[in-house]
């Protein structure tokens, strides 16, 4: 008898069967023999961990940071204790990362490095906030544009009677000023910004006479304001000070721009007040002229189209806003300065044409609406923000109405703090 091999089942020894084979190499799909690993890195389908490694897993899962300690974009993870991560959510703007009083990170407003903490723009009334970080010796610089002067409306009158156009209105006033920030108030308080709409422009008439555009109110930052334009000789665009321009050049009288020249003896006399506002053009009923350009203040309206010898004229341009020094001043000669003017919008063509809209933003005057014979005067048009002035409305016959004049652009604001 053969020799048959036996194995004990715990029980009894058994004979083996001739036949038996060695059982398969265990996988993930088939039963079989597995090799143990104590590999905490391994990546086998053919291995089986032993608890030693499975120990070393759970060790090393112990030291890892949860996912869900970070809840949202920006979060940073700290440790505010030994083995205790913590998060942080994200800061606002243009705050930096530092470390608070528990001598943990905290998000806080970027201490004063003397440069530009802040600059603001404001179109429309609001509040300005001083920088929480603005130190003792912060400055804020405010630049103020007024808002520009309505344009008058044109007058009817029966031929062969000649008819006024309406006066444009007077670009708004520009002022620039400089001041500790404590004169506002504290670090982190608010300053009223206001900002004032531009003057409505005179309604459309069958009058003799045209309607006076009226005056804006003053723009404001807290306490601060600048002088706005108000009185007869503004709207008019003929202050006193113009009167040391003794000859005028260029194609004022029909629409086009041109030029005023001072006198060899007043040429200190004029420099700094056309900084403050553009002067509107005025109508005559024999003549208009355009609107006056102007570096930073608002450019003013051109004036309406007139009914001369029972010929109906176009509106004048309007006074174009350089936002330059000295753009709008030339020199034909030594000690002969030229202001300028009209270099704005077109006005509108006679018939009854609409003035020029000026580019939004701009701070141009209006156009002056085009006089009409046989039909209504045309419309000048509204002033740009900032601070643009009305265009005045055109003349018509009776039986029509004159156009109405354009309302002057709203004002505007500009806030530097420094340091």
């Amino acid at each position: 008898m053969a020799n048959i091999p036996k194995v004990w089942n715990g029980t009894q020894f058994v004979e083996l069967e001739a036949a038996a084979t060695v059982p398969p190499a265990g996988s993930t799909t088939t039963a079989g023999i597995v090799q143990l690993t104590d590999s905490t890195s391994s990546t086998s389908t053919t291995t089986a961990a032993t608890p030693n490694s499975v120990k070393s897993a759970y060790d090393l899962a112990g030291t890892a940071i949860p996912k869900n300690t970070v809840t949202a974009a920006g979060d940073i993870i700290y440790a505010s204790g030994s083995a205790t991560p913590t998060r942080l959510a994200i800061g606002t703007a243009n705050q930096v990362l530092s470390v608070g009083t528990a001598g943990v990170p905290v998000w806080a407003a970027a201490a004063a490095s003397g440069g530009i903490l802040k600059y603001e723009e404001f179109t429309s009334s609001g509040s300005f906030v001083i920088p929480a970080n603005a130190s003792s010796s912060a400055i804020i610089v405010v630049e103020i544009v007024n808002a520009g002067v309505g344009g008058k409306s044109g007058a009817v009158l029966s031929a062969p009677t000649d008819a006024s156009g309406g006066d444009g209105g007077a670009g708004g006033s520009y002022g620039i000023w400089t001041y500790l920030a404590s004169a506002f108030g504290t670090a982190g308080g608010t300053v009223t910004a206001t900002i004032a709409a531009g003057g409505a422009g005179g309604t459309a008439t069958t009058a003799s006479s045209g309607v006076n555009g009226s005056f804006p109110g003053a723009t404001s930052f807290g306490s601060l304001s600048l002088g706005h334009l108000s009185g007869s000789t503004q709207r008019s665009g003929a202050p006193a000070w113009l009167g040391i321009f003794n000859s005028v050049s260029g194609t004022a009288t029909d629409g086009g721009a041109g030029t005023v020249a001072t006198g060899a003896n007043t040429v200190t006399n004029w420099g700094e007040p056309l900084l403050y506002a553009g002067n509107a053009g005025r109508g005559f009923s024999n003549a208009a002229r355009s609107g006056f350009d102007n570096d930073f203040g608002g450019g003013g309206g051109g004036a309406g189209g007139y009914i001369g010898s029972s010929v109906a004229f176009a509106g004048t341009k309007g006074g174009k806003r350089y936002g330059l020094y000295g753009q709008h001043i030339t020199q034909a000669s030594p000690g002969t300065p030229l202001l300028t003017y009209g270099n704005g919008p077109v006005g509108g063509t006679a018939g009854g044409g609409a003035g020029g809209t000026p580019t939004a933003g701009s701070g141009d005057g209006g156009g002056g609406g085009g006089a009409s014979t046989s039909g209504n005067g045309g419309a000048g048009a509204d002033g740009a923000q900032p601070g643009g002035g009305g265009g005045g409305g055109g003349a018509a016959r009776t039986g029509g109405t004159s156009g109405a004049g354009g309302a002057g652009g709203n004002g505007r604001i500009r806030v530097w703090v420094i340091g």
